[in-house]
């Protein structure tokens, strides 16, 4: 279960990435990492700290909720927390 949540989360930077046209090189200047650390972040292999990962989201533009956050489709048939 583990590697699935770094595979998610580094399959949500890549696609955030992807969406934004920006290239993973671009991003790492941004965030201040190593190209070939956000490289392994986002083929799953290694898992960021949560330093790390709002470096990365600032980079990106987005809240870091959105790229550690439970997808929407994780919270399909789930009542409302706030509601509940």
């Amino acid at each position: 279960m583990k590697n699935s949540r770094k595979l998610r989360l580094g399959a949500r930077i890549s696609a955030s990435r992807h969406l934004r046209g920006l290239s993973q090189g671009t991003v790492s200047r941004r965030s201040g990492i190593d190209p070939s650390y956000l490289s392994r972040i986002e083929s799953g292999k290694v898992h960021p700290t949560v330093r790390t990962a709002l470096k990365i989201a600032e980079a990106l533009k987005m809240p870091l909720g959105d790229l550690v956050g439970p997808s929407p489709a994780e919270h399909a048939g789930q009542p409302c927390p706030v509601s509940a």
